[in-house]
């Protein structure tokens, strides 16, 4: 259930008063100044409230977290409790102010922010929402991944990355010590394409090592096979981007539709099937 638009503007004043003076003083100001008279005393004392329970300000009224605009911070904590379902898909949706949800936009004229600022923190939010996804993601398609390698192959499977997230791929393929495959696993829900985020140690361990693949496993919604594919390693060398004088890239994100990808197993991974 979304916040209340006199709860989020109210918190958005309490916050400018705060920044200035203490509790008494600025609940006097929003009492008494003529500008803060659209809203009743019991309407900010509400405010406040929600403003305690969302970690901005303690029951002193210290402010917690200074960063950004008032009218900013009560933006993000909105988005955050309204959880609006363009937001997974914010980075294909809203690609400019205009292609603005009319929920936000709503949210933005009560806190009288233009639609320049409120992109700005929906595309903050859907940072927030996609690095916390697609870690939980990864971690899914990891163990899904490590299930089916223990059920097709021969040899030990380790998962490298839970104890090492250096090494450049996250699962390893042994026989008798001897690493035989080194398995980047990417992870998807879409049915139409995968989002692959490539690291700039992940891509040079590609480079150095001729039995690093990487794995694309589609999971349905409870986390099951879907399917599994791979991109060749010279397809990634291509897609690449370009380093550049005084500069070098660190990541890459790459969008794969799903008929781009090779169906099944990638080619370390094959030599390793079972032949029971």
């Amino acid at each position: 259930m979304s916040t209340p638009k006199y709860i989020l503007l109210g918190a958005a004043r309490w916050l400018a008063e705060l920044r200035l003076r203490d509790l008494s003083s600025a609940r006097l100001s929003l009492k008494t100044a003529p500008v803060y008279r659209t809203l009743t005393p019991t309407q900010y004392e509400s405010a406040f409230e929600w403003l305690i329970s969302q970690d901005l300000v303690s029951v002193n009224g210290e402010v917690l977290d200074s960063y950004g605009q008032p009218a900013a911070q009560v933006m993000r904590k909105a988005i955050d409790e309204m959880e609006p379902p363009w937001l997974a898909d914010a980075d294909s949706l809203i690609k400019q102010p205009s292609d603005l949800p009319l929920d936000v936009l709503e949210i933005g004229e009560v806190l009288e922010m233009g639609q320049e600022d409120v992109f700005d923190e929906v595309k903050r939010a859907w940072r927030k929402f996609d690095d916390t996804a697609q870690r939980e993601l990864g971690a899914a398609g990891e163990l899904a991944m490590m299930g089916w390698l223990e059920e097709h192959c021969d040899g030990d499977v380790i998962h490298v990355s839970s104890y090492d997230d250096t090494a450049g791929y996250d699962i390893a393929l042994e026989v008798n010590g001897a690493r035989l495959a080194r398995i980047e696993v990417k992870a998807t829900r879409r049915i139409d394409s995968a989002v692959v985020y490539l690291s700039r140690n992940e891509f040079e361990t590609m480079r150095r090592s001729p039995t690093w693949c990487l794995q694309v496993i589609s999971l349905n919604a409870g986390g099951d096979i879907r399917s599994i594919g791979w991109l060749p390693s010279a397809l990634l060398e291509d897609w690449a981007p370009r380093d550049q004088p005084g500069g070098v890239w660190q990541s890459m994100r790459l969008s794969v539709p799903i008929g781009e990808l090779r169906p099944g197993s990638a080619p370390p991974v094959n030599s390793m099937l079972s032949r029971k």
